[in-house]
């Protein structure tokens, strides 16, 4: 079976499709002129592993798809890496799959996620101590962690992960629940 694409919300798709349906080959035709390849689904869902699989949809809708392109700034080799590094996020992930709404279960690991997305290095695991650190300890700019009061969706709890910062969220993918 093959499918033909420009569109990588398709290839993640079919990725999580070749998994979860058990598909033994799945071939997607990707790209156009020069970049045109075909692309194994099914060796690239076996390659990630059913963990990964589940939960590549809400880490393609949380890092950003076609509606939101990237993450605070953040492109989708960065995420990706980030994701490679912290796998504690998985479990999140796969959570947000199963159960959108229970958001508020897995903000944690994601939080800690959108620190090392933005930091690689940083010790901290909130994004408001995490605005701190970059500002005053680092030198750098802040503009990678939006601040909370630059929210255009306003929550009676700005300072919380997803109300500030997830695209998902922002695209009205995942309810923000969070207590």
């Amino acid at each position: 079976m093959s499918v033909r694409t420009v569109d990588m919300d398709v290839l993640v798709l079919a990725v999580t499709a070749a998994q979860r349906l058990n598909i033994i080959e799945l071939w997607v035709a990707f790209g156009v002129g020069k970049s045109y390849h075909y692309l194994a689904a099914h060796e690239m869902a076996k390659a990630l592993g059913p963990d990964k699989c589940t939960a590549l949809l809400m880490f393609h809708a949380f890092a950003g798809c076609d509606n939101v392109s990237c993450f605070g700034g953040r492109d989708k080799k960065t995420a990706w890496d980030t994701w490679k590094a912290f796998d504690d996020v998985t479990p999140a992930f796969c959570a947000l799959d199963a159960t959108p709404d229970s958001v508020e279960n897995s903000v944690k690991s994601l939080e800690r996620f959108v620190v090392l997305l933005n930091d690689h290095t940083s010790s901290q695991d909130s994004v408001k101590q995490a605005h701190k650190q970059l500002f005053t300890q680092k030198g750098r700019g802040i503009d990678g962690l939006p601040s909370p009061s630059s929210n255009p969706h306003p929550s009676p709890h700005p300072d919380t992960l997803l109300s500030s910062t997830c695209p998902a969220h922002k695209e009205g993918c995942l309810p923000c629940s969070v207590p």
